[in-house]
């Protein structure tokens, strides 16, 4: 019974005692530029410990660990200007979790990191593309066609220098109507542009120094897409045309299933 019981407290100080760090009330003594913990006749040395709340990490030596890693047990650990330890924040190309430890194989804020710890971009375009050909692999299941990357849409200046006298135009047929829209790019739109029945042919459309002329049998509409990559599918017989005096390679037919968005 007597050996049960003193297991017992045994564990309790085990379990109250993280990285073998030792939390008692003590004293800061400076030194210098360099900062050490007393409690009674001794200081913390070659030690974590839990002072008002914040683990710091004390050197053999005495002083106080700052604006550097720690390793303890297999995990890396990162002492703040101020000594205390960093949680739950990037330091550099590294993340520190909530218990202070540098994550790894993981991925972050958008952000891979690798088996060291650090930021691993090859790893997220490697990521992003395996995500980006399962969007696509989506659409073609669903029986759509995904048309992907830029195509000839030109800047209002760049239309204007060409020599051409009228708005960048594009179309595509649905329901034995035409259908006009604009796309500011196709990788990364802002917006996509549409016209559809019974617009005012009066009106311009100006967005991100495009400009647009609405038929008069279209109407316009805006769809925000906070810039976000997006795939679009066209409907069959959609074409991209530029005013009626262009030659005719600067039309292009797309042959495809009905218009469809994946973001």
């Amino acid at each position: 019974m007597k050996k049960r019981f003193l297991s017992i407290v045994w564990l309790s100080i085990l379990l109250a005692t993280l990285f073998s760090g030792i939390s008692f009330a003590g004293t800061w003594v400076k030194t210098g530029s360099i900062w050490r913990y007393r409690v009674g006749k001794h200081f913390y040395r070659n030690q974590w410990a839990e002072i008002d709340g914040e683990w710091y990490y004390f050197k053999p030596t005495g002083s106080m660990a700052k604006q550097e890693w720690v390793e303890q047990q297999g995990s890396w650990y990162y002492l703040l200007p101020n000594g205390t330890m960093a949680k739950n924040q990037w330091i550099e190309d590294y993340y520190l979790l909530g218990d202070g430890s540098m994550a790894k194989n993981q991925e972050i804020d958008g952000k891979y990191l690798g088996e060291d710890g650090k930021r691993d971009q090859a790893q997220e375009q490697a990521m992003a593309e395996a995500a980006r050909q399962a969007k696509i692999q989506e659409a073609k299941n669903k029986g759509y066609v995904p048309i992907q990357g830029k195509i000839g849409i030109w800047t209002y200046y760049d239309w204007r220098k060409a020599g051409h006298d009228v708005n960048l135009l594009a179309n595509y047929s649905m329901d034995s109507l035409r259908h006009y829209f604009g796309i500011i790019d196709f990788t990364k739109p802002e917006r996509l542009w549409m016209n559809r029945a019974d617009g005012d042919p009066s009106e311009y459309v100006y967005l991100k120094g495009l400009d647009f002329y609405p038929d008069s049998s279209m109407r316009s509409y805006l769809m925000p897409y906070n810039g976000k990559t997006v795939y679009l599918v066209f409907e069959n017989n959609f074409w991209r045309q530029s005013d009626a005096s262009a030659p005719a390679e600067e039309n292009y037919l797309v042959t495809g299933e009905p218009l469809y968005v994946i973001e």
